[in-house]
């Protein structure tokens, strides 16, 4: 088993009132006479997930009293679970079966078993709501003229996860968010659709792929895309592979490859790859990640702001970097199998599902009034985390606000392990009049301003480190989000703290292309480019497929790059080693390890 290939393309099958997408392996063509194929599956549509009394979904709306309803925050909390029964998914995937050609390379079979169907498992995971699906925003926004709004999910990046696994997903918004899903789920007066964006790894048949072309031309490009897409510099993944198209249709950007001996010579199959399958996107991605492309910077206003590129629905957006390539020519050469991530995005309506939600109100919407009075001053402060970073141990938060004798007084909050629930932090509200002297650094108070100082709390090195995770951090076990003294003015009732608010690095997840001959083993040295802060992992074999996972967190106040370098060390089987030149990548996201040849060149 190779693992799944969009060189065949995907089927998908109905039954009942599920869907399933199919995949097949991309060792099928090559399977032993009487071998039965493997195939690798997940729903093709999103469930809402289901408890004894009904469907696991919460709105919550934060109204002020007397105030019109114009002082409000909300929360949404919902499970997405397929919920499949075990017979169904038998039948259903039987019947598949049965609707393939036998004598076809990659879809063809023999037998029905259910273990030669695998659950894909995604990498990551990011889910959005929105007033549209996914698939229909450029027509949206080019034809009819419609500004999609999206609301991200709070830890909705993360992974992996099996296809059949649940997950629970909270938003914290504020007010106009609040407003939009009121009138699409309470009022059922607007549209909604849940966007979940999926990272799976395919395996493409080559053996070989070469990319070139110059990186300047490439660099006004991405920079034209970005500018037609009204977001700086900033590309969504959707945006990227429309620059990537353009580059490759108009010359500027060349690329080929040549299949491995799997696929068979002259199929139907084997002139896909570059234009029917998200390869070209995710070699690209790799490639200009060292030269003109990086992540964009944390920012500790919220989870998504200018600074962090437009909300979307597929996941974090990359940055055309503000200085030029290191090297004025693309001329590369990938020699052997390729593996790469590619999002892709299911959409959901839920359409029967709301409206037999709305038919018990009370059961699902609910109103909270943080303050029965007029004149108190409420705050509610959500944690939000990664639901797989081993690297935070908690959050600290303090609030700033004066007492009725005008003196400030800081009231401290902290989460150890981080929690799920939100902190309300009430208090009485203070006039101007009753506040003699205002400290220095707080002359912009207002009576609706509360100074909040947040805090990330990281572990310690020894604590969590292993063979598969590296933390490399400085001795400040406390990252501040805003200044250590006097924290942020926020007039907002609804506040985030998120890790990801924290300018750092986290390079997941960390794979080993093929490349290792029997015997051999390999290491990897990583380092950032300023040269702080470096971690090593081992692949003793080449069928240690598990991802690695490094992340930084670089002293307060800090000047940090994101920008690190790595190079891999084979050791042979019969003593020797050989090790590859330095190779420099940007910013936080997957990244697949290069093994260098006989000769100590990647390939």
């Amino acid at each position: 088993m190779n693992g799944p290939t969009e060189i065949a393309g995907a089927r998908t099958h109905e039954a009942g009132a599920h869907s399933y997408v199919l995949y097949p392996d991309a060792r099928n063509p090559a399977r032993a006479a009487g071998q039965a194929s493997v195939f690798h599956w997940m729903p093709g549509r999103l469930h809402l997930g289901r408890t004894t009394t009904g469907y696991d979904f919460r709105f919550t709306r934060y109204p002020r009293r007397d105030m019109d309803d114009q002082e409000v925050c909300g929360i949404l909390r919902f499970t997405l679970a397929p919920d499949l029964p075990t017979a169904d998914v038998d039948d259903a995937l039987r019947a598949f079966l049965l609707s393939c050609p036998k004598d076809d390379p990659y879809w063809g079979w023999s037998s029905y078993s259910r273990d030669n169907f695998v659950p894909l498992t995604f990498q990551y995971t990011h889910t959005t709501l929105s007033n549209i699906t996914a698939r229909a925003d450029r027509t949206a926004r080019g034809l009819a003229g419609i500004t999609p709004w999206y609301c991200e999910t709070q830890g909705a990046t993360s992974g992996p996860m099996s296809s059949g696994d649940a997950r629970t997903y909270t938003t914290l918004m504020g007010r106009v968010p609040t407003q939009w899903l009121e009138e699409a789920i309470i009022d059922g007066t607007a549209p909604l659709a849940v966007n979940r964006t999926l990272g799976i790894e395919f395996t493409a048949p080559v053996r070989r792929l070469t990319a070139q072309g110059d990186w300047h031309t490439i660099r006004s490009g991405l920079l034209a895309e970005a500018e037609a897409s009204g977001t700086g510099t900033h590309l969504t993944l959707d945006a990227l592979s429309r620059a990537v198209g353009r580059l490759r249709a108009d010359g500027e950007l060349t690329m080929d490859y040549a299949v491995d001996s799997t696929v068979p010579v002259n199929s139907r199959y084997d002139g896909r790859l570059l234009d029917r399958t998200g390869c070209a996107d995710a070699y690209f991605l790799e490639l200009a990640r060292a030269a003109v492309l990086e992540g964009p910077r944390a920012t500790g206003t919220a989870l998504v702001g200018s600074a962090d590129g437009p909300p979307n629905p597929w996941g974090p957006s990359w940055q055309v970097a503000a200085d030029g390539p290191p090297e004025p020519t693309l001329a590369h050469t990938s020699e052997g199998g390729y593996r790469y991530l590619r999002g892709l995005t299911v959409d959901t309506r839920f359409t029967t599902e709301f409206d037999e939600i709305r038919r018990e109100p009370s059961k699902y919407f609910f109103n909270v009034y943080p303050d029965d009075e007029r004149h108190d001053l409420t705050r509610v402060i959500r944690p939000v985390h990664a639901l797989d970073n081993p690297a935070v141990r908690g959050v600290t938060v303090s609030c700033r606000y004066p007492d009725e004798t005008g003196t400030f007084v800081t009231h401290p909050w902290s989460s150890f392990p981080p929690a799920a629930s939100p902190w309300y932090f009430s208090t009485r509200w203070v006039p101007y009049e009753d506040v003699e002297e205002i400290p220095e650094p707080m002359k912009d108070w207002t009576p609706n301003t509360t100074y909040v100082q947040r805090n990330v709390v990281v572990e310690f090195p020894a604590d969590v480190n292993t063979e598969l995770f590296v933390l490399s951090r400085s001795d400040n076990a406390s990252l501040h989000i805003e200044p250590p003294v006097e924290g942020r003015p926020f007039d907002d009732i609804a506040i985030d703290i998120s890790p990801a608010m924290v300018n750092h690095l986290d390079v997941h997840p960390i794979r080993l292309l093929p490349g290792l001959r029997a015997g051999e083993r390999a290491e990897v040295r990583f380092e950032t480019v300023e040269g702080t802060y470096a971690a090593t992992f081992a692949w003793p074999d080449r069928d240690d497929d598990r991802p690695r996972r490094w992340i930084v967190f670089p002293a307060n106040g800090a000047s940090f790059s994101r920008r690190f370098r790595y190079r891999t060390t084979v050791h042979e089987d019969g003593g020797g080693t050989r090790t590859g030149p330095w190779l420099e990548r940007r910013g936080s996201a997957a990244l697949h390890v290069r093994v260098p040849n006989l000769t100590g060149q990647y390939t």
